[in-house]
């Protein structure tokens, strides 16, 4: 867990908190413990996600998700910026969620090419979009390996950052309960059972 060098006092007042990530990050587990911590989400379980609100620029007042933000047009031109938590996971690891994904939920067969090309595909992609978030916020940085090892100091962490954007106070236990009973029976495809904690991948 950590912030980029550019302090929350350089910048102008801001509200809002932007979960930042490419596809399979994690940024669902950190909006479901939000959502469940009493900080105010835009869209609803599971996924967070709506044709209207994807790739948002900002929603002020409510914690979002922000896919690919390095493709989200304008971005930098948004008035406020939020604070950005860019959720980071291991590319091997991420390109094997991605690829299980595309295959379960959207039919699509990935070549062995294809797939063995995904993690520096990943690992470009991430540069891309941490060079565009930097120079729009606040960024801070919280590993899905970090979550799902330590989800209480991941809550505290989460809780820190929704009193620095002006959400209110993060119920902790609440968010922690969100990670712990994230398992098979509590959703609806098999392929969110990974987001355990202490689960196996």
């Amino acid at each position: 867990m950590s912030k980029s060098p550019r302090e929350p006092g350089a910048l102008r007042p801001i509200t809002g908190i932007a979960i930042a990530g490419l596809g399979r990050c994690g940024t669902t587990a950190i909006m479901s413990m939000l959502d469940a911590g009493g900080c105010p989400v835009l869209g609803t379980a599971p996924d967070y996600e709506s044709g209207e609100y994807e790739h948002q620029r900002h929603a002020p007042g409510l914690a979002y998700k922000l896919l690919d933000p390095h493709n989200v047009r304008g971005l930098l031109a948004s008035p406020a910026p939020p604070v950005v938590l860019w959720l980071a996971r291991s590319y091997p690891e991420q390109a094997r969620s991605t690829v299980r994904f595309q295959a379960l939920a959207l039919g699509v067969r990935q070549t062995r090419q294809q797939r063995r090309a995904l993690p520096g595909l990943l690992k470009r992609q991430t540069r891309e979009a941490l060079a565009v978030l930097l120079q729009w916020s606040t960024v801070y940085r919280l590993t899905f390996e970090d979550l799902l090892a330590d989800p209480v100091a991941a809550a505290a962490f989460l809780a820190d950052l929704v009193e620095r954007a002006g959400l209110g106070t993060l119920d902790q236990d609440r968010a922690v309960g969100a990670v712990h009973n994230r398992g098979p029976a509590a959703r609806s495809v098999p392929y969110e059972a990974p987001w355990v904690a202490g689960g196996k991948r």
